[in-house]
């Protein structure tokens, strides 16, 4: 499988493909993202933000999980996802690097902005708390928390 990392808009303007799911992340009061019916889509609503802030909502510990359950139901006819968010340099950023590392597969994202330090954190531990019982992925894991949160959560200072 394939990660694209895009901007709300550029996802949007992408034409149906059968082969696509999305992973589209907003803000909790902004409107969801127009895509395609046909495609299967995670709506998350979350803030931006790298620490719990009073007025604001941060991804949470259940965003993870559902970001790992949908992953595990895709359909096998799936080949490509595409994560977005707003600007498609922070929150997207960090659930597609860290899909890229824990599914081995590339990840097309420009490089631009960083990823967000909670939202890394939050997916790690959604993936220990989901996949506790396997000794491989805690390695994996384990492996995983030093390359994703020193490498990328240094861009974000």
């Amino acid at each position: 499988m394939g990660l694209i990392v895009l901007p709300r808009l550029a996802c949007e303007a992408l034409v149906f493909s059968a082969d696509r799911a999305f992973i589209s992340i907003t803000n909790p009061k902004q409107k969801a993202a127009v895509l395609p019916r046909q495609n299967p889509v995670l709506r998350l609503r979350f803030h931006d933000i790298d620490a719990s802030l009073p007025g604001y909502t941060a991804m949470s510990l259940a965003d993870g999980i559902a970001i790992f359950d949908y992953i595990d139901t895709l359909p096998s006819t799936v080949k490509e996802l595409v994560v977005h968010c707003e600007h498609g340099t922070s929150r997207s950023s960090a659930v597609g690097l860290f899909l890229s590392e824990w599914l081995g597969c590339p990840v097309d994202w420009d490089g631009n902005g960083a990823p967000n330090s909670l939202v890394l954190r939050r997916l790690y531990f959604a993936a220990m708390h989901r996949y506790w019982y396997s000794l491989s992925n805690l390695k994996k894991l384990s492996r995983m928390k030093k390359r994703l949160l020193t490498t990328y959560s240094a861009r974000r200072k």
